[in-house]
């Protein structure tokens, strides 16, 4: 018995710890909220623009059915850039927020800076080095072909 309350007593203490630095985690990652949605909103638009020149139709996705302010479609492409998106605002993020907020001249930095993400060089696993926005090209390109041709779609892979 004293070895069953002394790990009760253990797994209380440890999810106390736990819960403490889960709540810490989750309050800083709502601080980036802001940028975040904005990030998601740039990358869906830069996604949306691609498949509207490939003539895709950008409100019928496969894994997003009902999208809260994005469309289903470059949804469903984005996923996979989320977390190089996601590492960039963790990375940036401080020099663009105003306390939870992005004020006119923190967008606009934002903006400029969004334009750097986009050229930056990163290891696509099929088309080799390019920069992100045509490794985003590259998908639209590939999830057309896929469709067209009846051909089996390759995502975007990320190198570990």
């Amino acid at each position: 018995m004293n070895s069953w309350l002394a790990l009760q007593t253990w797994q209380v203490k440890v999810f106390q710890r736990y819960q403490k630095a889960l709540r810490s985690v989750l309050v800083s990652v709502k601080d980036f909220e802001p940028t975040l949605e904005l990030a998601y909103a740039l990358l869906s638009g830069e996604l949306y623009v691609l498949l509207r020149s490939s003539g895709c139709c950008a409100e019928v996705g496969t894994l997003h059915l009902h999208c809260q302010n994005h469309l289903p479609l470059p949804c469903d492409l984005m996923e996979p850039f989320r977390p190089v998106v996601e590492a960039w605002v963790f990375k940036k993020a401080p020099k663009f927020s105003d306390r939870g907020g992005l004020s006119q001249s923190y967008r606009a930095t934002f903006i400029q800076n969004w334009e750097s993400l986009m050229a930056t060089q990163i290891f696509h696993a099929y088309a080799g080095q390019v920069s992100l926005r045509s490794a985003l090209a590259w998908q639209v390109e590939e999830y057309v072909r896929a469709i067209t041709e009846t051909l089996e779609y390759r995502p975007f892979l990320l190198k570990s």
